[in-house]
């Protein structure tokens, strides 16, 4: 399980969950991101940030 940053690594736009497309895009710029935040197009020089996530006792903790 992995939680990523909605903050795109262009110029800090938030992405948003293209549903048809199974990616996240960068409605600013046109930036890309796979599920796992990798950059499949766009001008992002990074991909999304990781945060870290851990399960405990059917908790979910982010950050």
């Amino acid at each position: 399980m992995i939680a990523l940053s909605a903050v795109c690594t262009h110029l800090g736009c938030i992405v948003q969950w293209v549903k048809e497309q199974q990616h996240f895009l960068c409605p600013c710029h046109g930036g890309q991101f796979a599920t796992d935040g990798t950059v499949l197009g766009g001008p992002p020089p990074r991909p999304l940030a990781k945060i870290p996530v851990t399960v405990t006792g059917g908790n979910i903790t982010i950050g």
